[in-house]
């Protein structure tokens, strides 16, 4: 009679030990997550309007999701989202990117454990797949480059403020749809219109508006020295849209009477300053008619923050260069986990030992993972803002996500690459020193 061995069965101890190394590993990569968070922030000022800002901490919040499970990723990444708004506040704290944050990891979990299935698994499926994703980035980016050159918007390789046309000159063009797209995605950003210098005479009504090449602005600062080379003005009219008055800036004007809206800015400052303030009802708006080229119109000089030309440079660049440079680093990184994996099947055949498998290089299983998990997160996070962000309510929910998915894609793929390196050297040194070639 064949005897049949029970199968072993794991003891209460080791289960203890088991849960414990999984949950003091998970709080290393917390804290990693957090000192990377609120340290290993950097800023990429070709690929934003401001610089597309990575930051690292995502890598890190990915382990315990491709460790351990999609539990332990979707607490990670909630308490990474929860202690770094409570280490470092950005904003109103809103629970619910706390929530869609365990959503993103539980999904980057749930999608390693479905793509390391040996039997479900393909790595030719997977290069595919991230090899299409790559073709779409290189294929609309320079589609894009060329509509911007043929509309005459952006003739250079790359786009800079200063050779971009102003939003009067671009409201009156009839440009093709991959250039509408880049230009909608700076729609909603306004110049900040200063007055500089203002003549000197007795009696000024400062303009409400400027004219831009067609687009209407409003005044809304005055500069510290508007005034500095006024010494005659004993009234000024300052229109309600003016929300920016330094202190000091008429001193040396004696007599002065401020005229003005009741509640304004203009009569803040006027009872703080301890100056004569008169209220109006009807104000003069009138509008000062500028180009592009020169900022002085009726005796006063502006100038403009640029806002709009600054943001169009940095979204040009990536939805442009961006998914260029994205494409061919993936496209670099796909053929390097090719000649990983053929030297891997060679080394496994000439050793015959498997726990060689210990080497590969994960990219492409990591990068499907994040990117899903990441535009699910950003996407959902997108519709939250609108609703509790006062300056997103009412905007149009495609140009808010489209430059954040776009962010999101080329950022990830940072990640992926390091996870992969992060993630192999684990195997190698940890895994493969213990003999197992088993998570």
């Amino acid at each position: 009679m064949q005897n049949i061995s029970p199968t072993p069965r794991i003891s209460k101890a080791s289960q203890s030990r088991v849960l414990l190394r999984k949950i003091t590993l998970s709080a290393v990569f917390l804290a990693l997550a957090l000192v990377s968070k609120l340290f290993l922030s950097i800023s990429l000022p070709m690929l934003g309007a401001n610089g597309m800002r990575i930051g690292f901490a995502g890598i890190f919040t990915a382990f315990p999701a491709i460790l351990f499970g999609p539990f332990y990723g979707g607490a990670v990444s909630a308490l990474s989202d929860l202690l770094g708004a409570m280490i470092k506040p950005d904003g109103a704290y809103i629970p619910w990117l706390t929530l869609t944050a365990f959503c993103g990891g539980f999904i980057k979990g749930l999608l390693w454990r479905l793509l390391t299935k040996k039997e479900k698994y393909k790595p030719a499926f997977s290069r595919s797949a991230v090899g299409a994703v790559l073709a779409v980035l290189v294929v609309f980016g320079f589609s894009t480059q060329l509509s911007l050159k043929s509309d005459g918007i952006s003739n250079s390789f790359f786009a800079v403020k200063d050779n971009l046309p102003t939003r009067g000159t671009l409201e009156d063009k009839n440009i093709g749809f991959l250039s509408s797209v880049a230009v909608s995605l700076a729609k909603y950003n306004n110049d900040t219109i200063t007055l500089s210098s203002a003549p000197d005479t007795a009696e000024i009504t400062i303009p409400s508006f400027v004219t831009v090449d067609g687009y209407q602005s409003a005044v809304t600062k005055l500069d510290k020295d508007a005034f500095s080379n006024n010494t005659s003005l004993d009234r000024i009219t300052i229109p309600a849209q003016i929300k920016t008055i330094p202190n000091g800036i008429f001193s040396g004007i004696d007599g002065l009477v401020i005229y003005g809206k009741a509640g304004s800015e203009a009569q803040k400052f006027a009872n703080n300053a301890g100056i004569e303030f008169v209220k109006i009802d009807n104000q003069p708006d009138f509008t000062s008619i500028l180009s592009s080229s020169s900022y002085e119109a009726d005796g006063f000089v502006f100038k403009s923050s640029d806002t709009f030309r600054k943001y169009l440079a940095g979204y040009i660049n990536l939805i442009t260069v961006g998914f260029e440079a994205a494409a061919l680093l993936g496209g670099l990184i796909i053929l390097i986990d090719c000649i990983i994996k053929s030297k891997r099947r060679s080394s496994i055949l000439s050793s015959g030992n498997p726990a060689d498998n210990a080497n590969g290089f994960e990219f492409l299983r990591i990068f499907i993972c994040v990117v899903c998990a990441g535009v699910f997160v950003t996407t959902i996070n997108t519709e939250i803002l609108r609703i509790f962000l006062p300056a997103w309510v009412g905007r149009e929910f495609l140009i808010l996500l489209l430059p954040r998915i776009a962010e999101e894609i080329v950022i990830n793929l940072v990640h992926a690459y390091f996870i992969a390196i992060l993630y192999g050297v684990y195997k190698i040194r940890i895994l493969k020193s213990k003999g197992s070639d088993n998570i």
